[in-house]
């Protein structure tokens, strides 16, 4: 009985899934390059008046090298572009993954879990393979359902 009350507790506290954070990533990304931008526009000015670069450090909380490149760079330097990492837990099933959906097409992310994990014996999670199946079929045909839109109907 205690068991029970201890899994149910646990299943409230879950955390609800967020929705929209790759375009709340990109726009915060945005917000923060202009914002770099401006401040680089702010040194620049302060240098101009007068202050040494340890009296800017200290005014904008910003350290040297900041400083130093708002002062010889127009604009601040573009973000790193990062490689997407490859995804080592599911590499070695790309031909389980393949041979399912050449037997089944239009077998769920469910499904293709089930038949890995019951034949077998993957251990790869879920949202791993939800992932390479999204990137592997394109973008999904089904309506999104928006979660605001309930209180419409």
């Amino acid at each position: 009985m205690e068991n029970n009350r201890t899994t149910s507790s646990l299943a409230e506290r879950r955390r609800p899934k967020r929705q929209g954070t790759t375009q709340a990533r990109r726009e915060a990304k945005q917000r923060n390059d202009s914002i770099k931008q401006a401040l680089y526009v702010i040194i620049r000015r302060d240098a101009d008046k007068g202050l040494s670069g340890r009296e800017i450090q200290r005014k904008h909380n910003v350290g040297y090298r900041t400083v130093r490149a708002a002062l010889t760079l127009d604009t601040p330097p573009p973000r790193k572009n990062y490689r997407a990492r490859e995804r080592t837990s599911i590499q070695h099933l790309t031909p389980d993954i393949a041979a399912i959906l050449e037997a089944t097409p239009d077998a769920t992310v469910q499904d293709i879990w089930n038949q890995l994990l019951d034949q077998h014996h993957a251990e790869i999670s879920y949202s791993a393979l939800r992932h390479y199946l999204a990137d592997l079929r394109g973008p999904s045909t089904r309506r999104r359902r928006n979660a605001n839109s309930a209180h419409l109907k």
